[in-house]
């Protein structure tokens, strides 16, 4: 299952996957010079912890 949220513009996005028996998070953004860039985060016991640090990245934007 993957949740896909977007930004305005769609500049930022972020999903949540299943990665195993844990869960992830892939942020994709695009930075100041213009370029795209990809980060993850991984190793989320829940879907929930997943989608609330997702939360805490998209309010830091």
């Amino acid at each position: 299952m993957v949740v896909l949220l977007r930004t305005a513009k769609g500049s930022n996005t972020m999903s949540v996957y299943k990665d195993g028996s844990k869960w992830r998070v892939i942020y994709r953004y695009t930075d100041s010079c213009g370029e795209r860039k990809q980060t993850q985060k991984r190793g989320f016991s829940t879907k929930k912890e997943a989608q609330v640090w997702e939360c805490e990245q998209m309010n830091k934007t």
